[in-house]
Protein backbone atom coordinates (compact mmCIF):
# COMPACT_ATOMS: atom_id res chain seq x y z
CA UNK A 1 0.00 0.00 0.00
CA UNK A 2 2.82 2.39 0.83
CA UNK A 3 4.30 1.76 -2.64
CA UNK A 4 0.91 2.59 -4.15
CA UNK A 5 0.79 5.79 -2.13
CA UNK A 6 4.19 6.79 -3.46
CA UNK A 7 2.74 6.41 -6.97
CA UNK A 8 -0.05 8.91 -6.34
CA UNK A 9 1.45 11.16 -9.01
CA UNK A 10 0.04 8.65 -11.53
CA UNK A 11 -3.38 9.11 -9.97
CA UNK A 12 -2.87 12.85 -10.29
CA UNK A 13 -2.38 12.39 -14.04
CA UNK A 14 -5.59 10.40 -14.35
CA UNK A 15 -7.50 12.96 -12.27
CA UNK A 16 -6.16 15.75 -14.50
CA UNK A 17 -7.60 13.98 -17.55
CA UNK A 18 -10.99 13.54 -15.86
CA UNK A 19 -11.11 16.94 -14.11
CA UNK A 20 -9.26 19.44 -16.31
CA UNK A 21 -8.64 22.72 -14.54
CA UNK A 22 -8.70 21.23 -11.02
CA UNK A 23 -5.66 21.16 -8.75
CA UNK A 24 -5.27 17.39 -9.01
CA UNK A 25 -1.77 17.44 -7.50
CA UNK A 26 -3.20 18.67 -4.19
CA UNK A 27 -6.08 16.21 -4.49
CA UNK A 28 -3.69 13.27 -4.99
CA UNK A 29 -1.52 14.46 -2.09
CA UNK A 30 -4.58 14.67 0.16
CA UNK A 31 -5.66 11.15 -0.78
CA UNK A 32 -2.15 9.84 -0.04
CA UNK A 33 -2.10 11.61 3.34
CA UNK A 34 -5.51 10.26 4.38
CA UNK A 35 -4.64 6.69 3.33
CA UNK A 36 -1.35 6.95 5.26
CA UNK A 37 -3.26 8.07 8.35
CA UNK A 38 -5.59 5.08 7.99
CA UNK A 39 -2.54 2.77 8.01
CA UNK A 40 -1.35 4.14 11.35
CA UNK A 41 -3.42 1.77 13.49
CA UNK A 42 -2.38 3.34 16.77
CA UNK A 43 -3.66 6.71 15.51
CA UNK A 44 -6.74 5.06 14.03
CA UNK A 45 -7.50 3.35 17.37
CA UNK A 46 -7.32 6.71 19.15
CA UNK A 47 -9.66 8.34 16.64
CA UNK A 48 -12.07 5.40 16.89
CA UNK A 49 -12.11 5.69 20.70
CA UNK A 50 -12.87 9.43 20.39
CA UNK A 51 -15.76 8.72 18.00
CA UNK A 52 -17.05 5.98 20.32
CA UNK A 53 -17.00 8.42 23.25
CA UNK A 54 -18.78 11.09 21.21
CA UNK A 55 -21.53 8.77 19.94
CA UNK A 56 -21.93 6.69 23.12
CA UNK A 57 -25.65 6.40 23.86
CA UNK A 58 -26.73 7.48 20.37
CA UNK A 59 -29.92 5.64 19.32
CA UNK A 60 -28.73 4.64 15.83
CA UNK A 61 -24.93 5.07 15.67
CA UNK A 62 -22.64 2.54 17.31
CA UNK A 63 -18.85 2.66 17.07
CA UNK A 64 -17.02 -0.64 17.68
CA UNK A 65 -14.97 -0.90 20.86
CA UNK A 66 -11.18 -1.07 20.34
CA UNK A 67 -9.37 -3.87 22.18
CA UNK A 68 -6.01 -2.23 23.00
CA UNK A 69 -4.59 -5.44 24.47
CA UNK A 70 -5.07 -7.08 21.05
CA UNK A 71 -4.00 -4.08 18.95
CA UNK A 72 -0.66 -2.56 18.09
CA UNK A 73 1.11 -0.71 15.29
CA UNK A 74 0.14 -3.20 12.56
CA UNK A 75 -3.06 -4.68 13.99
CA UNK A 76 -6.30 -2.98 15.02
CA UNK A 77 -8.74 -5.28 16.80
CA UNK A 78 -12.29 -4.10 17.41
CA UNK A 79 -15.60 -5.59 18.39
CA UNK A 80 -17.65 -6.83 15.43
CA UNK A 81 -20.89 -4.98 14.79
CA UNK A 82 -23.26 -6.23 12.12
CA UNK A 83 -24.24 -3.25 10.01
CA UNK A 84 -27.32 -2.41 8.01
CA UNK A 85 -27.48 -1.54 4.34
CA UNK A 86 -28.38 1.95 3.16
CA UNK A 87 -30.09 0.54 0.09
CA UNK A 88 -33.77 -0.49 0.30
CA UNK A 89 -34.39 -4.19 0.56
CA UNK A 90 -36.20 -5.84 -2.31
Amino acid sequence: IRADISNMSLVGGILRAVFPGMDTTSMAAEIALRVSEELDYEHEAQIQREFADYYRGHPTIEIPEVFPELSWKRVLTTRFIKGRSFSPRS
